[in-house]
C-alpha cells in the first residue's frame, strides 16, 4: 500500500528542514498522528441510528425522533435552551476537537506545523476580489470570454457551457450548453431516498415538512472578468461568477443562499475556488454536488484515483456491499482515451472534496437530474460499463448517512457550541489537459 500523502509530506518536510531530530519516530510527529488517528474509526463517538444521534440501548428505535422534521420543528427542540440531540452535536464537536488537538501538537516552528497551517489557511472562505475586473451585464453573461487562446462561457445556472483550451486549438471543446462542467446542484429527497427512509416527513398535519424530491439549480446573478485585457498579453486571467439559490431551498431546506466561484483560466488548465455562504441547518435529506459531464468522445471513459491507482467505475463490483456510485479518491478523476486508462484527456483534480460519484443517467428516475444519490444503500448497476457513465460528480456535503460519525445536519451545535464557521465552505478544483 502506498504511504499516505500526509505521512509522505511530513517525512519530506522533516528532511528538507535539515533537523536531525526529525526522525520517523520523532515524539512531535508521533503525538500529532496519535490525535489524528482518533477520527479514523468508523463510528467514533456515540452511536445513533434511526436519525436520532445519541439515542442508544434497547429502546433506541422506540425513542427515535420521527416528528421534528421541518426546520421550524427542528429549531423548537434543537436550541440553546433545549437540545433533544445534544449527544449527536457533542459527538461531532468531539471529532472536530481531535483535529484541533492534532494541530496543537505541532509547534508553530516545526516544518510539518508550518506546512499544515499554511494548507489550512488556504481553506478559509473568502470573497474573491473583483477590483480591476469588468462586470458583465446579465443579458451578456452567456457570451464567451477569451484568455491566452482559451475560451470559457456560462449557462444561466452558472455551469460552464463552453470550455476550450488554447493548447488544444481545433479540438472538440470540453463543455457545451447540454454537456456542462462545474454544475453545482442542491438536491432534496423524500420518496427518492429509499435506502434510509425517514418516516413521517410527509403528512397533512400543520407544520409538516412535506419535502420534495427535487434538484435545485442556482442562477447566475453576476459575472466579472479581465479576459480581454489580459488576453492581449497572453497571460492567464481571472473570472468571478456569483450564483444564488432560491430562498425556499435555503429557508425550507438547507441550501446556501449564494456561492462565489473564482476561475483562473490559462492555455492548458483551469483552476476554480468555489465558496458558498449562509448555509442553513436542516434534518431533511439533502446533498450538494459538483458535476462534470463533458461532451462524449469516442473511446473516452472515466477513471478515479483510488489509493493511487486509476480505477474505472465498472471495475468496482456492486455485490457484497461495495458502493459503485461513491468512491473515496485521492487526486480526483479523469476523462481520457482508452476508456480512462490513458493519460490523454481531461483531468479533474479535487483538492478538498474526497468522494467521487459516477453519474449514470440510465438509472432513470432513481437519479434526480443526473445527480448521483449518496447514501449507504444507493442503487447498484447490474452491468456497469464505461459507456453508461455520463460524467463524474463530487460530493461537497450531505446528511444521508444515519450514524454518529456523519453529521446529520450542517452546521451543527447550539448556543456557544454552534459551528458558525460552517455556514461558509470552500472547495478547490483544477482542470488540466
Amino acid at each position: 500500500m502506498r504511504t499516505p500523502a500526509w505521512q509522505a509530506r511530513a517525512r519530506a518536510a522533516c528532511i528538507e528542514s535539515g533537523d536531525p531530530a526529525c526522525a520517523r519516530d520523532h515524539p512531535v510527529v508521533r503525538n500529532f498522528t496519535r490525535w489524528l488517528a482518533k477520527n479514523a474509526e468508523h463510528t467514533q463517538g456515540v452511536q445513533g441510528e434511526d436519525w436520532s444521534p445519541g439515542i442508544a440501548g434497547p429502546h433506541q428505535k422506540a425513542d427515535a425522533d420521527m416528528a421534528h422534521w421541518s426546520n421550524a420543528q427542528f429549531a423548537a427542540v434543537h436550541n440553546a435552551r433545549r437540545n433533544k440531540f445534544d449527544q449527536g452535536d457533542l459527538s461531532w464537536i468531539e471529532a472536530r476537537a481531535f483535529n484541533a488537538l492534532a494541530l496543537g501538537a505541532l509547534p508553530a516552528d516545526h516544518p510539518l506545523g508550518k506546512d499544515v497551517r499554511s494548507r489550512l489557511a488556504q481553506l478559509a472562505p473568502r470573497e474573491p476580489a473583483t477590483a480591476g475586473l469588468t462586470p458583465v451585464p446579465a443579458a451578456q453573461s452567456g457570451r464567451p470570454i477569451s484568455c491566452a487562446g482559451s475560451t470559457i462561457a456560462f449557462g444561466s445556472d452558472g455551469a460552464l457551457s463552453a470550455l476550450s483550451f488554447g493548447s488544444e486549438a481545433g479540438r472538440q471543446p470540453w463543455a457545451s450548453p447540454t454537456a456542462t462542467l462545474f454544475a453545482l446542484t442542491y438536491t432534496t429527497y423524500n420518496k427518492m431516498e429509499p435506502w434510509d427512509a425517514r418516516v413521517n416527513m410527509t403528512c397533512s398535519e400543520p407544520g409538516c415538512a412535506n419535502p420534495e424530491d427535487r434538484v435545485w439549480r442556482p442562477r447566475l446573478t453576476a459575472l466579472w472578468h479581465n479576459g480581454s485585457a489580459v488576453n492581449s498579453t497572453g497571460g492567464a486571467c481571472r473570472v468571478v461568477a456569483e450564483l444564488a439559490f432560491d430562498d425556499e431551498a435555503h429557508r425550507k431546506y438547507g441550501a446556501p443562499l449564494r456561492t462565489l466561484t473564482e476561475y483562473t483560466l490559462g492555455a492548458s488548465g483551469l483552476g476554480a475556488s468555489v465558496t458558498w455562504w449562509n448555509k442553513s441547518a436542516t434534518r431533511l435529506p439533502e446533498s450538494l454536488m459538483m458535476g462534470f459531464a463533458p461532451p462524449r468522445r469516442a473511446g473516452y471513459g472515466w477513471a478515479m484515483d483510488v489509493l493511487g491507482e486509476w480505477v474505472r467505475p465498472d471495475e468496482v463490483l456492486g455485490q457484497g456491499g461495495t458502493a459503485q456510485l461513491q468512491r473515496g479518491i485521492w487526486r480526483g478523476a479523469r476523462y481520457t482515451s482508452d476508456n480512462g486508462t490513458a493519460a490523454a484527456g481531461l483531468s479533474v483534480d479535487s483538492l478538498d472534496a474526497a468522494m467521487a460519484c459516477p453519474i449514470v443517467p440510465s438509472l432513470g428516475s432513481r437519479v434526480l437530474g443526473n445527480a448521483t444519490p449518496i447514501g449507504e444503500g444507493n442503487p447498484q448497476v447490474a452491468a456497469l460499463t464505461p459507456d453508461l457513465v455520463g460524467g463524474m460528480a463530487f460530493s461537497l456535503q450531505h446528511n444521508l448517512m444515519p450514524i454518529s460519525g456523519f453529521a446529520q445536519w450542517y452546521p451543527f451545535g447550539v448556543g456557544n457550541y454552534y459551528q458558525r464557521q460552517d455556514e461558509a465552505s470552500l472547495f478547490r478544483f483544477e482542470l488540466r489537459v
